[in-house]
């Protein structure tokens, strides 16, 4: 979160919550709620943040702006069976229920949904397609997204999604035969 989102979200809180005082003739009530609300969301969001980001962090390099919609594209030295058999158990063992569906002759999609809580917010949906490009190369992409289109800021949940993805790939196919082409963001409107 930038420090010009931090301030606008800040004098919102603030706004809100003097704006019935004030409505009302109550001028210093109001000025003090805009002042206090303004004040405890800042700091809240401002260590929620960096809270988010220390633990982020262990994933490897962060980005200096975190992507809300990551796409994560990944070139694999192995059969595609075995990576959408591989990536399929991980899911299952640490996500949840996987759908896997067959979008063509030598492409696969695997779908699946992060679990709702009151402290990781509405959850995100992953879709992972694999598609074989010969007999020993695989390309997969991951994209992670929130289960609402309305999501704008996610503290770094669905980019967390996607480098444990591609830090399980690595650990059971190997490191040496998978390589990152590119960590892209989707655009908000599709």
């Amino acid at each position: 979160m930038t420090n010009r989102n931090l301030l606008g979200a800040a004098l919102a809180v603030g706004a809100s919550i003097a704006l019935p005082a004030m409505l009302q003739g109550k001028l210093t009530t109001g000025v003090i709620g805009f002042s206090v609300g303004a004040v405890l969301f800042g700091s809240f969001s401002y260590l929620w943040d960096r809270f988010r980001r220390s633990r982020l962090a262990t994933l490897g390099d962060l980005p200096e702006r975190l992507p809300v919609r990551p796409i994560l594209t990944l070139e694999i030295d192995e059969r595609a069976e075995r990576v959408v058999q591989e990536v399929a158990e991980w899911l299952h063992k640490n996500v949840g229920e996987v759908n896997r569906s067959t979008k063509g002759v030598a492409t696969w999609l695997l779908t699946t949904e992060t679990s709702k809580s009151w402290l990781k917010g509405i959850g995100e949906r992953i879709d992972i397609v694999v598609t074989s490009e010969s007999d020993v190369r695989t390309a997969l992409e991951v994209v992670s997204q929130p289960r609402l289109s309305t999501i704008v800021l996610d503290w770094g949940r669905n980019y967390e999604n996607v480098k444990r993805i591609q830090i399980a790939i690595s650990e059971s196919i190997g490191e040496s035969r998978v390589r990152v082409v590119g960590l892209r963001e989707q655009p908000l409107d599709v």
